[in-house]
């Protein structure tokens, strides 16, 4: 009987090679970073109806630019930062508060800011759904509801990469600058890839793009505001 021949030695190469196994990027990551900045909808439908060999699988990249994009979120924000961030704000309300309500107020200052950190990533992966319902709706195209979530898992990850990339000025400036800088190029950005991606012509795809988005954010933050209501009030029931 034959003896299986033994493995190859464990060398730093093979641990290297190892390492990069596990997210699946030593092929497509860094074509799929230049692919989606330079011609987006051709890479995407080339994924969808021609080659997926060769971008990055959609929800790969989306977990993996999500996951990142949490991290330094978290390090930014924990501790006090959140609060000392929204909390002059909500202060300088003139309302007047008793030592019972200013606590109650302090216990849902201090949950919001562990919801927000514990749940960042959730907040961004569940935008991507709500986002293709609003693309399915305007654009179609021909495409089905699933087509349509590897584009917007692309456009988000893509949008959350320059997060990333951007997140260093969140010290030296703070988050609410990224946060408009990110979300000028979150807009313009989709309408460069949904025109291409949808194949429509410039001025059409600019005003169904605002379409999309302005439909997104009114079903995604009808949702989120419900849940903050439910968790105002069992705060303040406590």
């Amino acid at each position: 009987m034959q003896q299986p021949s033994s493995p190859p030695r464990i060398t730093m190469s093979t641990i290297w090679y190892g390492v990069l196994d596990i997210f699946n990027i030593e092929k497509g990551l860094i074509y799929s970073v230049i692919a989606l900045t330079t011609h987006p909808g051709r890479a995407i439908r080339t994924y969808l109806y021609e080659d997926r060999s060769r971008l990055m699988p959609p929800f790969r990249l989306l977990i993996l630019t999500v996951a990142i994009g949490t991290f330094i979120t978290i390090q930014y924000f924990k501790g006090s930062k959140f609060l000392d961030t929204i909390q002059p704000g909500l202060k300088d309300n003139g309302i007047e508060r008793s030592a019972d309500a200013e606590a109650k107020y302090q216990v849902f200052l201090s949950g919001l800011s562990d919801i927000f950190n514990n749940y960042f990533n959730l907040f961004i992966l569940l935008g991507v759904p709500v986002i293709a319902l609003s693309t399915f709706w305007v654009f179609r195209r021909k495409m089905n509801y699933a087509e349509h979530l590897v584009v917007n898992s692309y456009f988000t990850a893509y949008a959350t990469l320059i997060y990333i990339v951007l997140s260093p000025l969140m010290w030296w400036k703070d988050y609410w600058f990224v946060s408009a800088f990110y979300f000028v190029f979150s807009v313009l950005y989709s309408m460069f890839l949904y025109t291409q991606v949808f194949q429509v012509k410039l001025l059409p795809g600019i005003f169904k793009t605002l379409l999309a988005t302005l439909l997104y954010y009114f079903i995604y933050y009808l949702f989120f505001i419900i849940v903050a209501l439910i968790v105002i009030a069992i705060y303040l029931a406590k």
